[in-house]
């Protein structure tokens, strides 16, 4: 996979992206990425989402969390 970097961003362009980032839970990176996407009109397809979401779950093992799993975990971990 190719990489490349980028140059004198201006503050206001990167503190947008930055922004942008944290409010859909991605890295910069993953955010001027989907940018780049939706830019040149590059979209995926369900089905393409699909099987990597389904190689995503197979990496994980065990049993799925209940919704009472989820709820203790969230609590104990606030402060």
């Amino acid at each position: 996979m190719a990489s490349f970097t980028v140059k004198n961003i201006p503050d206001p362009l990167f503190q947008r992206l930055k922004s942008a980032a944290d409010l859909h839970h991605r890295s910069i990176n993953g955010e001027i990425l989907v940018c780049i996407e939706r830019s040149l009109g590059i979209t995926h397809e369900p089905a393409e989402l699909l099987v990597r979401m389904r190689e995503v779950r197979a990496r994980f093992r065990g049993k799925p969390l209940t919704d009472d799993e989820l709820r203790a975990a969230k609590i104990a971990g606030r402060p």
